[in-house]
């Protein structure tokens, strides 16, 4: 979780898809996969941050890809 929030702060525009890939993998730590779209949210706008959010929309957890909706419209 620790890099997850590091990355996030760091807003490293190369870390929107791996975390995203991430949380796709790994579906069952919903409060984890939050911080991802967070994270990612933080990010400049750009078309990894897009990609990355788009993606998360086919998340299995509501919650997540309700999330990674509305950090889109931000």
């Amino acid at each position: 979780m620790g890099a997850i929030i590091s990355l996030g702060k760091r807003k490293e525009i190369e870390a929107a898809l791996p975390l995203a890939e991430c949380a796709l993998r790994w579906p069952t730590d919903v409060v984890q996969e939050l911080e991802i779209v967070q994270s990612i949210a933080l990010f400049p706008s750009s078309r990894e941050r897009e990609e990355a959010l788009n993606r998360l929309l086919s998340h299995p957890a509501h919650a997540i890809r309700t999330a990674a909706d509305r950090a889109r419209e931000k």
